[in-house]
Formats: C-alpha cells, structure tokens, sequence
C-alpha cells in the first residue's frame, strides 16, 4: 500500500463513518453511497462549513487528479509539505508566508492545508469535486487576493516594508523571495510579531466569516478532515441540503 493512503476495507457499505482519525494526506472511499446518505453525514459533520456555503449559496470547489482520488465520494485530510506541489509558488515565498501567519496566530498555512475555490478556477487543476470541510477545520483567505499564489502575498507586503525579518537573517537589503531558502534563523520575537502583523495587515488576512470569502469569490485553504463529493451529485444534494445554488449539473447517475 503506498504511503499516505488507507483502503476502505473496515467502511460498510452504503455508510459514511468518520474514523476517529484520518492520516495526513489519507483517502477512504465510500462504496455505493447514495445522496441521501451523503447528505445525511454532511449535515452531521460538516455543519460549520454547511452553513457558510448556505450563507453564501456557493459551494466549495476542488480539482483533483484522478490519482488523488478513491471514487466519487471519499473522505480525505490535508497534510504537510514543504513547497507547492504545482510549482506556482516559489519554496522560499511559501516558507516566509506560513511563518508570518504562524506568528499572527493562523493554523491554517501553505504548506499544511488544502486549497479550495469556486468552480471555474478549480476544475482547471483537476475532476471537479465538492469540498465540504469536516467540522473542526481552520481556514485562511485573503480579502485582496482572488488566488493563492504566495508569491502575490510577498510583493505587496515587500513594497510595504515587510521582509525585514528575512532580509535581516539573510542579510540582504531586499525582499528575499527569489533568494536562496535559508536555514531557520531564530531573531527577536517581537519584531517578527510586528512584521507578520504588517504582512497579514497588508494582503488582508482572515481566518473567520468564510461565507464571505466564498461571497468573494475567492480560493482559501484549510487544514483538517473532508468529503469530497464528485459534481455529479450536485444537484440532488444541492436540494437535499437547500442550498440554492444556481448552477447545477444535469448529468445525474
């Protein structure tokens, strides 16, 4: 069995059960579940994120490749990882990112979470799949920023003088971002708290209210457990949860 991924062999069939723990990076499949019982787990698991989406009549969005996926339906968790697997951001921009939201207090960071969004930006990255975030989950979105390129986050915030705490430990004059990664280089605690304070004031951070990120239109990231849900069941689940979404899919199993 490869790292990173649990077969479904202890999961009945026509049930969705949450384990009490799911591996970092994990995929359990659902055999043969009906919407109905989708949209029973959802509105048991799932409430915090049920309700934004309600709030908001948008749905979440993940493109996934087939690879990363265990069917129409399957439960999943975020994981760690040390740069974008995509290459649309630099290593070093992610590293500066994550430590600047870490000392703001956000748990949810580049590197340990999944990326989520609206329909057309995720069905480029992969099948089109419904994100519904298992209750417990942290989250962080960008007010300016549509995207989740953390390269984006560190021009404005170098224009605006943040990068002196990486600049400093690097001993560079300039915003480091295509620099060399660095060793992690411990400086004075509080002028990292007010520089990742200037970082998250300047690209507009939240972590709360993601019905208005999805209002916004704009993809966010967040770390803990999923369903993910094939866009074919779209519409039946959309009436059975009453989510007046206006786009729904036709092609219906």
């Amino acid at each position: 069995m490869r790292p990173g991924l649990i077969n479904n062999c202890n999961m009945k069939v026509n049930e969705i059960t949450l384990p009490k723990k799911i591996a970092p990076g994990a995929v359990i499949g659902q055999k043969d579940t009906t919407v109905a019982k989708i949209a029973k787990f959802i509105e048991k698991n799932c409430t915090e994120a049920l309700a934004a989406v309600s709030r908001a009549d948008q749905l979440i969005f993940r493109g996934i490749v087939e690879r990363h996926t265990k069917g129409p339906v399957f439960l999943g968790s975020s994981r760690e990882r040390d740069r974008t697997v995509d290459g649309t951001s630099s290593a070093l921009a992610m590293k500066i990112c994550d430590t600047y939201l870490r000392t703001g207090g956000f748990e949810a960071l580049r590197g340990n979470s999944i990326f989520c969004g609206d329909e057309s930006e995720a069905k480029k990255w992969g099948e089109l799949y419904m994100i519904f975030p298992i209750n417990g989950f942290k989250f962080t979105y960008s007010i300016d920023h549509t995207g989740s390129n953390a390269d984006d986050y560190m021009l404005p915030a170098c224009r605006s003088g943040v990068g002196d705490y990486f600049s400093n430990a690097l001993g560079k004059v300039k915003c480091p971002v295509l620099s060399k990664i660095p060793n992690p280089i411990e400086l004075n605690k509080k002028f990292l708290e007010i520089e990742a304070q200037k970082f998250i004031k300047t690209n507009k951070f939240r972590k709360t209210n993601l019905a208005h990120c999805l209002q916004l239109g704009h993809d966010f990231w967040f770390v803990g457990n999923f369903l993910a849900v094939h866009h074919k069941y779209r519409n039946k689940l959309n009436k059975l949860l009453g989510i007046s979404d206006d786009a729904f899919d036709s092609f219906e199993d």
